[in-house]
């Protein structure tokens, strides 16, 4: 099965001007689509990447509704933090299907833990949240991410064995890696270098974040 194609390669973005719209198609592996992305980060109205049009043609008599959905995404935010209710809002769900604790998507993923890692809730996309992979080397490696500029909450990892009690996931330091992307930062944490059950199991949970202290608030 190939590998699932970046939606992004293969286009050509715009900053601070609209693109000259005329009738127009793009070709991704034998078929067409038009599509139009987010592509400010940090974007005050939509989420990076955030797909707002996509239809298989595309003709000129639709280029000012186009140019008005360009012209709709704000710039960069002045408070780079984002919270729950700020972004559940942009996916037009209705009220009961907004909660932490929903899975309107049905992937296994709360709408909580997916703010947390930067997931879209309406769409079935955990596993690009968190997977057991295979390093080169034949180590298992729990990979994960986490959103940048969350607030309100924060990604708990908890582990289990058979008997079923789940407790706080603290792996040896020297067995966890990071690398910074450009909104959210990957965890791997190897877990051949670790004494673990061979029956563990991992899941991510939802906790609310620690009160700031009056200092940490004035600052």
């Amino acid at each position: 099965m190939a590998a699932p194609m970046d939606v992004r390669e293969g286009f050509s973005y715009y900053t601070g001007v609209s693109p000259a719209l005329t009738s127009y198609q793009v070709s991704i592996e034998q078929r067409r689509v038009f599509v139009v992305l987010n592509g400010v980060a940090n974007s005050a109205s939509h989420d990076p990447w955030e797909l707002l049009y996509r239809d298989s043609t595309f003709t000129a008599s639709r280029a000012p509704m186009l140019r008005s959905l360009i012209d709709s995404i704000e710039g960069p935010s002045a408070n780079p933090f984002l919270d729950y209710e700020s972004w559940i809002e942009r996916f037009d769900l209705t009220p009961e299907m907004a909660g932490r604790d929903q899975d309107p998507d049905g992937d296994g993923a709360p709408s909580g833990v997916e703010f947390l890692l930067g997931l879209d809730p309406t769409r079935a996309d955990v596993r690009e949240g968190f997977a057991i992979e295979r390093s080169p080397g034949g180590h298992s490696v729990l990979s994960y991410r986490e959103a940048r500029n969350r607030t309100g909450s924060i990604l708990a990892v908890e582990i289990s064995t058979a008997s079923g009690i789940w407790s706080p996931f603290e792996p040896d330091p020297a067995a966890v890696t990071s690398e910074a992307l450009e909104d959210y930062e990957r965890i791997s944490v190897d877990l051949s270098r670790l004494n673990l059950d061979p029956t563990a199991m991992f899941r991510f949970v939802s906790r609310a974040a620690p009160p700031q202290s009056p200092a940490a608030v004035a600052e």
